[in-house]
């Protein structure tokens, strides 16, 4: 069956409705000459509507603005990549300050998921998979041999609004060492459990005694907001009852050999190990240091906190308090 005239000029008028800068100026030039759409339409090749679409693309039709306005709007089309000189330098400065990349992506409106991908193909400049907080920080706990002490409460026994982080004021506590044999000096940290607060100091000894110092130090600056402490069975914790009597709270213990009880303490000690990693010898660390790495992570957002810092979140729980239970 042959094809009319009119079906042959449709399938060539339709092959091609992209417009040039030429046919441009030639659609301008035969309008100052008066011809109508349709004409202008067959004489360049293209539909009827596609010169209808051109001239009324600005209010008084142009060649060279028509031209730069389409130039616009197509750099405007197709996927832009997400990784680019901005990015890439948030996301290196941000992992530089033990930030996270969940938190990294929410400052970013990306998914984590792609900040984790570019590290592993070496697509970010000068990010290596060490800049990753806690990366390589998990290693097998080695038992406590120091003996054994009665425990009067255990874990079980903690209520569930504490369990569920509904009751503000419940910390867990727990010691990180020098190298083992090497050095005394430790850091005691304390976390509380709804806002993931951190406090820490150097301590001399892994003994009660030096514990009870940091506690009266910590009970100092947070006594009004300590309702429990929970801890594992190491012995500097051996003399809780004591704790327990002189400051009006109740110490819990963990199963023997079971961290993930203490599943705040364990991660926020994992974050410190950032700043000290495994070998660290506290003898060589200021106080001043450890209180400038805990208020870094104090001061950084948590996804689990809606994207606040325990800092704000502290203070949020405390301003809820009635008035005579504030302190400053």
């Amino acid at each position: 069956m042959a094809l009319s005239k009119k079906h042959i000029e449709r399938q060539f008028i339709m092959s091609n409705v992209s417009i040039t800068l030429s046919q441009r100026g030639s659609i301008y030039a035969y309008l100052q000459e008066g011809l109508s759409y349709g004409q202008i339409a067959l004489r360049l090749h293209h539909s009827k509507s596609v010169i209808w679409n051109e001239v009324h693309r600005l209010t008084y039709y142009n060649p060279d603005k028509a031209q730069a306005d389409e130039k616009k709007k197509r750099s405007h089309c197709g996927r832009h990549p997400i990784l680019n000189g901005y990015t890439e330098s948030i996301i290196y400065n941000d992992l530089k300050l033990k930030y996270p990349p969940e938190i990294i992506a929410h400052e970013l409106h990306i998914a984590a998921s792609s900040i984790y991908n570019w590290i592993y193909k070496h697509r970010i400049t000068g990010v290596t998979l060490s800049l990753l907080p806690e990366h390589g920080l998990r290693r097998k706990r080695k038992r406590d041999r120091r003996g054994h002490f009665p425990i009067k409460r255990l874990i079980n026994e903690r209520p569930a609004d504490v369990n569920n982080r509904s009751l503000f004021g419940n910390w867990e506590a727990d010691t990180i060492m020098s190298p083992r044999g090497k050095a005394k000096p430790c850091l005691v940290t304390f976390i509380e459990r709804k806002t993931r607060l951190l406090w820490s100091m150097i301590i001399p000894n892994r003994t009660h005694k030096s514990f009870a110092v940091a506690m009266k130090i910590f009970m100092s600056h947070f006594k009004p907001y300590v309702k429990s402490i929970t801890t594992d069975h190491g012995r500097e914790f051996s003399h809780n009852y004591i704790q327990a009597m002189v400051y009006h709270l109740r110490f819990y213990f963990c199963h023997p050999y079971s961290p993930w009880e203490r599943g705040t303490n364990e991660r926020m000690n994992r974050k410190l190990r950032g700043y000290f990693p495994k070998g660290t010898n506290f003898n060589n660390v200021s106080q001043d240091e450890v209180f400038d790495a805990v208020r870094q992570i104090d001061t950084r957002p948590m996804e689990a906190l809606n994207y606040r810092t325990a800092i704000q979140a502290f203070r949020d729980e405390i301003n809820k308090l009635p008035n005579r239970s504030k302190q400053s």
